[in-house]
């Protein structure tokens, strides 16, 4: 397994094996059986299973980023615009200009097309560029970081909807909260900032290395007779 492939694994891996422990973790704090996990298991049986569960609860958690980021508040936190980005990273101005000649030369139209908004699909053109001629490596190690902290973030918010949600039921069925979730929710809750702030800078290196790299394989081009 390659290095990138690693890294892309682990973003679903991750969330989706935490995403498996926080449902452990409510299965004995309300102290429920489910059926098949009765059964008796080798150990290599349930490595395998413990794997796939967290492999495809990960993608689920994937799939439900990609839902999330057409709402405002989703994108405020961990999804800022390619304009936004570009708008404001000192290394993406550096090359703005040469970026406007390419934008107009592809896609007809200046690289910002209006006050932090860049030209549709010009993003997504130098991306494809980049993976075309295999130079996409560096920003793809970064994109790959980018979807862990996103997955985890979209994880942090549900488990933290859910667990409160549970917390009433416990007070409401048993007359106490529960110390346990209240300590889950806390840790989930402090934990929100730390990967905030990690997605926004994996974002932001991603965006200004694809930037960087098509605009010098572009000038690169230009130089060869």
């Amino acid at each position: 397994m390659s290095q990138l492939s690693v890294y892309d694994f682990l973003s679903f891996f991750l969330p989706g094996f935490i995403a498996i422990e926080l449902l452990r973790f409510v299965r004995s704090v309300f102290s429920f059986s489910i059926p098949f996990i009765t059964i008796h298991f080798s150990e290599v049986e349930k490595g395998t299973l413990l794997l796939v569960a967290s492999v495809f609860s990960g993608l689920l958690i994937h799939r439900l980023s990609f839902w999330a980021v057409k709402f405002t508040w989703y994108q405020s936190l961990v999804y800022q615009s390619v304009g936004y980005i570009a708008l404001h990273s000192k290394d993406i101005m550096q090359i703005q200009s040469g970026l406007d000649h390419y934008c107009r030369e592809v896609m007809q139209k200046p690289f910002f097309i209006s006050k932090g908004i860049v030209a549709p699909y010009f993003f997504d053109y130098a991306y494809y560029f980049l993976e075309a001629n295999d130079k996409i490596t560096a920003a793809k190690g970064f994109q790959s970081f980018y979807f862990l902290m996103r997955n985890l973030f979209t994880l942090s918010v549900l488990a933290i909807i859910g667990l409160c949600l549970l917390q009433a039921v416990h007070f409401i069925s048993k007359g106490h909260v529960s110390s346990n979730i209240f300590f889950v929710i806390a840790v989930l809750i402090l934990s929100l900032p730390l990967i905030i702030s990690a997605a926004r800078f994996c974002r932001l290196k991603m965006t200004e290395r694809i930037f960087w790299t098509f605009y010098l394989i572009k000038k690169e081009a230009i130089k060869k007779p």
